[in-house]
């Protein structure tokens, strides 16, 4: 039997996911994590937790395949700042400028991942070790998990199944992102980052956010929670 555990997530101040196929010197951030973030940075914790590779990949077989869901917060701000990097050059690091885009959350980031009776325990334990989503200054910790169910009016709705009422309801001004999800035949290798193999295998996937435009300038834009109706 499958059950769904929730894990608060609180950032310590911004959080940055850059949307697949984007530049880095252009990275436009979506409004929330993909499942496949989700899915590796719990693996990567159960590396760190146990000083094994190999419990992440036990880990990375369990989470592969499972579903994930997350209740967006009440309001999400996607605020566009210009920056300096540095960038790999040569076998050294140059400077570099380049444009990246930070969301802030009114409210800690309710996560749901639906996962066998057996390993249950285990994935609960993980969430208290992540330190970051997304970027490496993307900080979080996490405080509640709890075995509890999304509520699948306040969560993404994938595009390539839509199941929706078509209304103007849960059509109009949403929010569509492209995220990346683990491609059922990939292989740990695949994902190692203690591996030189690489050849990450990735799908990806269109959602739908229940998000709409509140308030919007040149550099930033606030959204506000609007839930899908379901019937």
């Amino acid at each position: 039997m499958d059950r769904w555990i929730k894990a608060s997530l609180e950032f310590a101040s911004f959080f940055s996911y850059r949307v697949p196929n984007t530049s880095p010197q252009f990275a436009l951030a979506s409004p929330v994590p993909s499942p496949a973030a989700v899915k590796l940075a719990l693996v990567d914790a159960a590396i760190k937790m146990s000083g094994l590779v190999s419990r992440g990949e036990e880990i990375f077989n369990v989470l592969k395949k499972v579903p994930v869901e997350i209740n967006v917060p009440n309001r999400v701000t996607v605020m566009r700042y210009f920056i300096k990097r540095l960038k790999p050059n040569e076998g050294g690091l140059i400077e570099s400028t380049a444009v990246r885009e930070y969301c802030h959350f009114n409210e800690p980031l309710s996560l749901f991942i639906k996962v066998p009776d057996i390993s249950l325990g285990e994935v609960k334990q993980l969430f208290f070790y992540l330190g970051r989503l997304g970027t490496t200054d993307s900080l979080l910790w996490c405080d509640i998990v709890e075995e509890c169910e999304p509520d699948f009016t306040l969560s993404w709705v994938n595009l390539e199944e839509f199941s929706l009422p078509i209304s103007g309801d849960n059509l109009e001004r949403r929010v569509i992102v492209t995220l990346n999800d683990i491609d059922e035949s990939a292989t740990f290798d695949c994902i190692n980052p203690y591996s030189s193999r690489g050849g990450r295998r990735f799908v990806k996937i269109t959602k739908m956010l229940p998000l709409v435009i509140e308030e919007k300038a040149e550099n930033w834009v606030r959204y506000q929670r609007k839930p899908f109706v379901l019937e």
